[in-house]
Formats: C-alpha cells, sequence, structure tokens
C-alpha cells in the first residue's frame, strides 16, 4: 500500500513539473510577443515618437520624423515665398470633405473650433482646458504658406504637438491644408 502512494506522488510530481515547463514556455511566448518593438499606448509618451525601422501606413519604413534636424531644415525653405512647397492637390469639395474630416480627427482636440478663441486667445478645446497650449489658428493662417502647413503637420513642433506625418497619408494632409485654407479666408 505504501508502495502505491509512493508511485502515485511520484506520477503527480512529474505531470506537476512536465505542466510547469509547459506553462512557462507559453508564458515566455507571450511576454516575448508583448515586450518586442511596438506601440505602447499605456505608456509615457510613447504616442509621440514611432519605433524607428517599423513599417507607416503608406508602406514606407518609418525614420524618426521628430528628429530635430529633420523638424528644422524645412522651416526657412517654407518660411520663403519663392522656395515653398506648392499644394498638389486641388481644392475639389472632396479634397476639403476630407480635410476636415482630418482636423476633426487629429487638430481638433488641441487647436479647437476654428471660428473662436477662448479667454486666453488660444484654440478653444479640451486640451486647452486642461492647461496645454495649442494656438488659435485662424488669424495666422493667411500669413503661412501651404508648404508650411503641411510640413508642420508632418512634423510637429518638436515639443508638444506630435508629428503627423506617420498618422495621416501626404494627400490627407495636402487635404487638411486646402481645409483650412477654405475655412480661413
Amino acid at each position: 500500500m505504501k508502495n502505491k502512494w509512493v508511485v502515485i506522488t511520484f506520477l503527480i510530481l512529474i505531470l506537476t513539473t512536465g505542466s510547469l515547463f509547459a506553462k512557462s514556455a507559453l508564458m515566455v511566448l507571450i511576454t516575448d510577443m508583448y515586450n518586442q518593438k511596438n506601440i505602447k499606448p499605456q505608456e509615457q509618451g510613447s504616442m509621440l515618437h514611432f519605433p524607428i525601422d517599423s513599417v507607416t501606413r503608406k508602406g514606407k519604413v518609418y525614420r524618426n520624423v521628430g528628429d530635430t534636424t529633420v523638424l528644422t531644415s524645412w522651416i526657412a525653405r517654407e518660411a520663403m515665398p519663392t522656395t515653398t512647397t506648392k499644394n498638389p492637390i486641388k481644392p475639389t469639395k472632396e479634397s476639403i470633405a476630407d480635410g476636415e474630416y482630418m482636423y476633426h480627427v487629429y487638430c481638433q482636440v488641441c487647436h479647437g473650433n476654428l471660428q473662436k478663441p477662448n479667454k486666453a486667445g488660444l484654440g478653444d478645446s479640451k486640451v486647452n482646458q486642461k492647461g496645454m497650449m495649442a494656438m488659435y489658428l485662424t488669424p495666422m493662417l493667411p500669413a503661412l504658406s501651404d508648404g508650411y502647413i503641411f510640413y508642420k503637420a508632418t512634423y510637429g513642433s518638436g515639443a508638444i504637438m506630435p508629428p503627423l506625418g506617420n498618422a495621416m497619408t501626404e494627400k490627407e494632409r495636402w487635404d487638411l491644408v486646402n481645409y483650412l485654407r477654405h475655412t480661413v479666408r
């Protein structure tokens, strides 16, 4: 009888140890997939910069569009009327409607309604109510070139405004420019 319990205990021990290894291998697989190079929205600042060499929506390999050397290289070119990038997308009704959609998805949360500023002269938005400082765009837009607006949306500000070059396609950013030009005259 005693030998029977020893054999049963030995079998339970072997089966339990074997299943622990199986669980361990499964845990390694799960945590390995979680801890790979990716964007984790719950982590502080993770949505500002995408992993280098990841693939964008357009199928291109991501290079750091938030890099300060890239960020500043376009400003001087777009500030001069003779060297600014021209908008290749005609301001059709479809383009303006698409740009309006892009504004509501990506811009309005910070810059607010284009019709009125808040009491501090900033964009009338929830973000500004929480203490951020996103500019009210309407008075500035006539002085900015289409290329400047396009590249500002692409590369962000380098400080608070995130780069949207990987979130929006090139056409969507030009549609956004068309919407802003159509709305603010």
